[in-house]
């Protein structure tokens, strides 16, 4: 026996959804560019490698989510690297300033604003 599959509407997820993602992640790229006035590219790098801290941070104080003592250690083993290689990399003559941080902090907290809005999204329409 056979089971006939019975097709499920399409789901509808508003447009404007779609636009507001388009628009942060737009302003997301066009102030990590802005940075790269201030910072060297590994430094860049190096920075933007701790997406996963301010996802993390904002899917907690947003969302409310959960995560193991595990998860919070490896963040934590993470930006301890992270500082160790800036530090490193701040004693050169690398182009190292302060505002392309600031621009990279800006660039991460859009980062981590996008991906807990699309998994919202995802979960919300069963995408």
């Amino acid at each position: 026996r056979t089971a006939i599959k019975q097709k499920q509407p399409p789901v509808r997820v508003p447009a404007g959804k779609f636009v507001g993602l388009s628009l942060l992640r737009a302003f997301d790229l066009a102030v990590t560019n802005s940075a790269m006035r201030y910072l060297n590219y590994p430094a860049k790098t190096l920075i933007k490698s701790c997406r996963v801290v301010f996802t993390m941070i904002i899917g907690v104080l947003i969302r409310n989510k959960r995560y193991k003592i595990r998860d919070y250690a490896a963040v934590c083993t993470l930006v301890v690297g992270l500082v160790i290689f800036l530090h490193a990399d701040s004693t050169t003559d690398a182009v190292f300033h302060p505002k392309g941080v600031l621009l990279l902090l800006v660039s991460l907290t859009c980062d981590g604003t996008l991906n807990n809005w699309s998994e919202q999204m995802m979960e919300e329409y069963q995408l």
